[in-house]
Formats: C-alpha cells, structure tokens, sequence
C-alpha cells in the first residue's frame, strides 16, 4: 500500500483524497436521510394508530349513549330496569373493531372472523362484569 502511494503524483492524491472525501459526505447523507425516513415513517404508524383508538373511543362512547337511549325506552314501555351493558365493555369493542378494521392485511373473510370474536368476547366481558354486580 506504501508503494502504491509513493508512485502517485501530487495531482493524483489530491485526486484520491477528494474522491475519499465525496464518499464520506455521500454515506453520512444516506445514513442521516435513511434515519429522516424511519423516523417519519414511524411518526405517521403513531399518528394513525392514536387515530383509529380516538375513532374507537368515539364508537364506544356512541354506542353506549345508544345503548342507554334504548335501555330507558324499553324500561318505560315495559316499567321494568333494562340492564345496560358497561361503558368499559362498550370503549373496548370500539377500540378492538378499529384495530381490527385498520389491519389492511386482512381479506373480508378474516375480518368477518375477527369481528364475530370480538363480539363474543365483549359479550362474555359484560356478562361477566354484570354477574359481578
């Protein structure tokens, strides 16, 4: 390596170092422009998924206001306490059916799957809370 670089000219490692230089400057732009792109991509993953649990929590909280609406409508036709199912029940099947539906990986088949257990288990959630009571 030595005689290799005693055999350049001056024009020639001034050429050597410049081109070393370039290629540098070129990895540290990949790198920081890679890193720039991972942090944004993450950044929006965040935002979405903060979104569709806001979406959730909003489906929850209507369906729950729509549960009590019925509930009081039933208990004044027939004079009788109609059992309503726990705002807790209503905000987890909210939260869980966003994530199910925001999961773009899933064919019509596997989110049809995916919803039907999902409303097992809230039922199973509120008839377990409701025998607690």
């Amino acid at each position: 390596m030595n005689d290799i670089l005693q055999k350049l000219t001056p024009g020639e490692i001034t050429v050597l170092v410049s081109v070393i230089g370039i290629g540098g400057v070129v990895v540290g732009a990949v790198i920081g422009a890679g890193s720039s792109l991972l942090v944004s991509h993450l950044t929006r993953r965040s935002e979405e998924r903060r979104h569709y649990r806001q979406l959730g929590v909003e489906i929850g909280r209507a369906k729950f206001d729509q549960s009590l609406k019925l509930a009081q409508q039933l208990s004044d036709a027939s004079g009788k306490v109609v059992p309503v199912p726990p705002l807790d029940a209503h905000l987890i099947h909210g939260i869980r059916l966003m994530e199910i539906i925001s999961d773009s990986s899933l064919s019509a088949e596997q989110i049809g799957e995916r919803i039907a257990a999902l409303t097992y288990f809230t039922k199973t959630v509120t008839n377990t809370v409701q025998s607690k009571q």
